[in-house]
């Protein structure tokens, strides 16, 4: 007997669902700072190539000194290299810095790739002065641009066009430059994770959803002829 076309409405609906609830998104790196600098480094949150070490303190977190025109916490290998799996997913972190000038629209994070900046996360108020702000960086073509994050000034890119540059991430910082003069910028709990998808058996599931439907619609076919 031919499934009704309200039978295959449900089907499809459900099918639709299943691929749009997705997995919990998986951690790609992760820094806690519980039992040191974990490699992260002082550095520019610009173009700048220089380095200079951070400071650990035993508290759980990291400081760096203002050394740099742009200064910046600049994250070690494991938030560098291919992260195309970030796409769509998020950056959280703690931030403080105990000097800040005050209201301020500054960008939080750049990534660079093949010689050019993106650049996400734009504030209007800087992290707080006494303890954390925590903030939570979605990464995707939709929320940063690729230009100049010193001058706030840049475009959007295409999807495929950012996937790409997300292949080749060569430096990946936080802003630590919240203070017309020195600063006291201090780093913690930087999570890196993946844009969620669909959990396999869901896949399963969906797919079964799709096979069924194809098979009523042939059997509808046969009846009708």
């Amino acid at each position: 007997m031919p499934v009704s076309k309200a039978r295959l409405g449900g089907l499809a609906a459900a099918a639709a669902l299943i691929l749009a609830t997705p997995a919990a998104a998986a951690v790609i790196a992760a820094s806690t700072f519980d039992d040191g600098a974990e490699g992260w480094l002082d550095g520019d949150f610009t173009v700048g190539n220089s380095t200079g070490p951070v400071a650990y303190d035993p508290a759980g977190f990291i400081t760096v000194a203002d050394a740099f025109p742009y200064n910046a916490f600049l994250a070690p290998a494991a938030f560098r290299g291919d992260q195309r799996a970030a796409n769509r997913g998020t950056l959280s972190f703690d931030l403080g810095d105990d000097l800040n000038d005050g209201d301020v629209v500054t960008a939080l994070v750049t990534f660079r790739s093949a010689g050019q900046l993106y650049y996400g996360g734009v504030v209007t108020t800087p992290p707080a002065a006494s303890g954390f702000t925590h903030y939570e960086i979605v990464i995707s073509a939709a929320t940063f641009l690729l230009g100049d994050p010193g001058l706030l000034t840049g475009t959007q890119v295409s999807e495929a066009a950012f996937a790409e540059a997300l292949r080749h991430v060569d430096q990946l910082a936080i802003n630590a430059d919240f203070h017309s003069g020195e600063d006291a910028a201090r780093l913690d709990n930087v999570v890196l994770t993946s844009g969620a998808v669909p959990e396999p058996a869901a896949w399963a599931l969906a797919v079964t959803g799709f096979g069924v439907m194809g098979a009523a619609l042939r059997r509808g076919g046969r009846a009708a002829a």
